[in-house]
């Protein structure tokens, strides 16, 4: 099944860096960066390959949704794995989507929540944290904890706030 992320938080939260890190675990070698002016970017060299989106300049929600929907259809001819940054601007709902909101913490650092389906925590916790063993240089420790209102919480309480 095609899987979709969708990143949301404010300006300098991380959502690029987050992707930089996917691409990396997905074998991508060539440099990610963001897709803000091009809109989207594809990396067909990961296994599976990336498509990445960047919403922000699109303030219409008919432009959101048509770019969402033609870069939808090409993620799934190629098997991609959707990464959209700033899936506020769309006008449409984007059913069985992982949501991954990224916040500031008042004391330093980042917090990540993540929303998805209960049937979807384990694979994608497993996945996350694959992308992140992937990453050598990586020495966070990150939490993940469920509750009934279906909010799942990952969090990375020792993040630095230098890549802001």
């Amino acid at each position: 099944t095609q899987k979709i992320l969708l990143l949301k938080g404010p300006l300098g939260a991380g959502k690029t860096s987050l992707v930089k890190g996917l691409g990396k675990s997905l074998g991508i070698t060539e440099p990610i960066t963001s897709p803000t002016f091009a809109l989207s970017h594809h990396y067909q060299s990961g296994q599976p390959p990336l498509v990445h989106l960047d919403l922000y300049r699109l303030e219409n929600p008919h432009s959101a949704n048509e770019l969402f929907l033609q870069e939808e259809e090409l993620a799934g001819e190629l098997k991609a794995l959707m990464v959209v940054e700033w899936p506020e601007r769309l006008g449409i709902t984007v059913a069985g989507a992982l949501q991954l909101e990224l916040q500031y913490l008042p004391q330093g650092g980042r917090v990540a929540e993540l929303h998805m389906d209960q049937t979807d925590v384990r694979n994608f916790f497993n996945f996350l944290i694959g992308s992140l063993r992937g990453n050598s240089t990586s020495t966070s420790t990150y939490k993940c904890s469920t509750s009934s209102s279906k909010r799942n919480h990952f969090s990375n309480p020792l993040a630095s706030s230098r890549s802001r």
